[in-house]
């Protein structure tokens, strides 16, 4: 792939993508308000309803096991 190509494809998808600070802020808003986040599903900072699919126990299943396989572990 040519680098034009390349910086093109980077730029047009960039926009979908969030960056390290906004990917962190869940977790540092759950250690430091433990007593507000554990247990519950956060996105940008703001506690949100599971989803249909994060409530299926065998899909969730499913995917922990691909994440493992992928990443050659046998647990986390």
């Amino acid at each position: 792939m040519s680098k034009k190509l390349g910086d093109f494809v980077f730029k047009v998808l960039d926009s979908f993508f969030i960056t390290i600070e906004e990917g962190a802020h869940s977790v540092v808003s759950a250690v430091k308000q433990p007593e507000k986040y554990a247990g519950f599903y956060s996105h940008e900072g703001d506690v949100i309803a599971v989803k249909k699919h994060g409530s299926d126990f065998k899909m969730r299943r499913e995917f922990i096991d691909a994440t493992l396989e992928e990443l050659g572990l046998t647990e986390l």
